[in-house]
């Protein structure tokens, strides 16, 4: 963590913690049906800004078709909350291989092409963030 916010990332311990529960967690609930047995890979990247990957081997979705648990309707559903959560505490989300490839980044503040630096970077869809 000390390293991480030295290089200029924002509450690094809390933020990968809980993508990483949160992606894991997903991929074998839901991707694998709880399956014992399937792999589901973790691999990471750092240079301007750190990079996390969750790779399952399950069935997959459709990410735009995941409905947003901020509406009346999914207010009080006890599914939903985590790709939600993952995309409020990152920079951006990006799926690959219909849904069983989660590719999450952070940008340090440092950086110059950073939206945390210059506020301009939108999290979610219709411009909330």
């Amino acid at each position: 963590s000390e390293e991480w916010e030295h290089a200029g990332f924002d509450n690094p311990y809390f933020k990968v913690r809980l993508v990483l529960e949160e992606a894991v967690l997903n991929a074998w609930k839901h991707g694998h049906k709880r399956a014992p047995g399937l792999p589901i890979r973790v691999q990471w990247r750092h240079r301007n800004d750190f990079v996390l990957d969750i790779l399952n081997e399950g069935e997959g979705f459709t990410p735009e078709d995941v409905p947003d648990p901020r509406t009346i309707r999914r207010r009080f559903e006890t599914t939903g909350r985590g790709l939600f959560m993952i995309r409020s505490v990152s920079t951006s989300v990006r799926w690959q291989a219909n849904g069983r490839h989660i590719s999450v980044s952070f940008a340090s503040k440092l950086h110059p092409d950073s939206p945390l630096r210059t506020g301009t970077g939108c999290r979610f869809p219709g411009g909330i963030n």
